[in-house]
């Protein structure tokens, strides 16, 4: 049984590379996700980006990699520190962002970081612990602009700056220390770059600390530079107690999902479907998108993705934490779905699926 149980993975680690002749490539579930240096993909949050440039049918995923980390027994909450900040896994100072590309979302090349924490700590930005990067091409001043949330160490405070590169690639550099929104203590978030090119809009979650309802979602438009917001926004919407937010646009339909606090949780956190015919709203629950338990995954991203016939299709993924088998968190597993649409906008509701194939433009 054991030897077989090797041979079953190693056939896995193998068909998880292959490029099939008839342009799909498979995509795993049940095993770690590895680039092409056959090293385990330390991506745990970030959306998968495909630039709109001739020519260029690449897939570009930002991704936050926490480091080589033991995470706490699987007893211990994930969000319990192991040990405290700021050396805590999941919570330590030296956070990046790797970029990762590819040509059919199953066959991954490791381009290496486009940002370090270090780096924009020595920048000017306070020592601090580095979530949730989004990066989006400006194009009145053709510049790639990378938002991304963080905490003090001491878990006072959260922010959002801003950082820019000339290059896809980067390496990016600090441009915005505290970008101010509408509401305070801003964590989790995401951008929507809209059908123009030049509008685009934040969904993100704010009043992470303080007294009353906290974790409460909006969606804010951002200024043409995407550097500030312009303060008009949806105000809360939804349910309380959220993160892990996503906001995309299919058929004229403003789509923003996210479920509740999750904070590294082993059992994953179930998402919900919000529409809106317009960007900021107001939003109205279609449904629950699902994503905790049995799949155990918290959602990280919706992106689009385009099939081999020119039509743009939907991929959920979300990170399901405690589950690397060695204990360590760069090599927790994610759960990709993709997504069905019914005649009339609405989601079907995810289900576990070990594995399947894309045939990705």
């Amino acid at each position: 049984m054991y030897y077989g149980f090797n041979m079953v993975l190693l056939v896995c680690v193998f068909l998880q590379f292959v490029h099939f002749a008839s342009g799909s490539a498979l995509i795993s579930n049940v095993i770690p996700r590895r680039s092409t240096d056959n090293a385990i993909m330390d991506a745990h949050s970030g959306p998968i980006r495909r630039w709109k440039t001739p020519g260029d049918a690449t897939y570009w995923w930002y991704a936050s990699s926490y480091n080589n980390c033991t995470e706490p027994p699987k007893n211990v909450s994930g969000c319990t520190p192991w040990p405290p900040p700021p050396n805590g896994c999941g919570f330590r100072t030296d956070h990046y962002v790797t970029l990762f590309t590819s040509s059919d979302l199953g066959t991954w090349t490791n381009r290496g970081a486009a940002l370090r924490m270090t780096d924009m700590h020595a920048q000017g930005l306070v020592e601090s612990i580095l979530y949730s990067p989004i990066v989006v091409y400006n194009a009145v001043n053709d510049v790639y602009v990378m938002w991304f949330n963080y905490v003090l160490t001491d878990f006072s405070a959260s922010y959002i700056a801003i950082a820019t590169s000339k290059t896809r690639a980067g390496p990016f550099t600090l441009a915005v220390k505290n970008v101010t929104l509408a509401h305070a203590a801003t964590g989790d978030f995401s951008i929507l770059l809209d059908d123009d090119g030049v509008s685009a809009y934040i969904i993100y979650t704010a009043h992470i600390f303080g007294p009353g309802p906290a974790h409460l979602m909006s969606v804010e438009a951002l200024s043409p530079d995407f550097m500030s917001s312009t303060g008009a926004n949806s105000g809360y919407f939804g349910h309380t107690g959220v993160e892990g937010p996503s906001l995309f646009k299919r058929n004229g339909i403003y789509y923003a999902s996210f479920g509740g606090t999750c904070c590294f949780c082993a059992e994953g956190s179930d998402a919900y479907i919000y529409t809106s015919g317009s960007p900021l709203g107001p939003y109205t629950l279609q449904s629950k998108l699902g994503g905790g338990p049995p799949i155990g995954a918290q959602q990280s991203a919706i992106f689009p993705w385009v099939d081999s016939s020119g039509t743009e299709q939907w991929m959920w993924w979300g990170a399901r934490w405690q589950t690397a088998p060695d204990g360590d968190k760069a090599h927790d597993y994610n759960f990709f779905f993709p997504l069905s649409f019914t005649p009339d906008g609405n989601i079907s509701t995810m289900t576990w699926v070990d594995e399947f194939f894309v045939d990705a433009e």
